[in-house]
């Protein structure tokens, strides 16, 4: 059995920007990241499964210096402050012989409760995948991506869904 837990403080400066950084990391925002992982061997139970992987994850973000005009105009207390939050979890099954399948959920928000335009946005992310190893140093990987979103940031309730399906290959040298 392995097991690993991470809390993280955030803090993002304004003008902080890196190539190929993670979506979830904007710019301006401070905030609390907890993450954990299982894995379970299954070698002794079955000879069909060597792992059971499972992980979850929590980040929640907040403006580092919200807009001092929305703050006084919301009478000093409770502004537009734009927060950010991401949750999901992976479940993913090894089995004897190079095969993988896992499935994930995430759920990403980004609202503002405040008096001026407030919005709440949201999207839920749906994954399954299928991958085999050839030997350890060779991948191919099949996945598919379902993502939901609803927004109501132009003023109106507008929501979309997308259907994703990936191939990819990978090599090692």
């Amino acid at each position: 059995h392995n097991l690993n837990a991470r809390l993280d403080y955030l803090y993002l400066e304004e003008d902080m920007n890196v190539p190929f950084m993670a979506l979830s990391y904007q710019p301006g925002m401070k905030g609390i990241r907890v993450s954990a992982d299982y894995r379970f061997s299954l070698k002794r139970y079955s000879s069909r499964f060597d792992e059971l992987s499972i992980s979850l994850f929590y980040k929640r973000l907040g403006e580092i210096d919200p807009p001092a005009s929305f703050h006084a105009l919301s009478g000093g207390g409770g502004g537009n402050e734009e927060k950010i939050s991401f949750s999901g979890v992976n479940i993913n099954l090894l089995f004897s012989g190079g095969l993988e399948a896992g499935a994930g959920y995430m759920d990403w928000g980004k609202w503002d409760e405040g008096v001026l335009d407030p919005f709440d946005e949201n999207r839920d992310i749906y994954t399954a995948t299928l991958r085999y190893s050839f030997g350890g140093r060779a991948a191919a990987e099949m996945q598919y991506q379902r993502i939901d979103m609803a927004d109501d940031s132009a003023g109106e309730r507008m929501s979309s869904v997308s259907d994703i399906y990936s191939f990819y290959s990978v090599v090692e040298f």
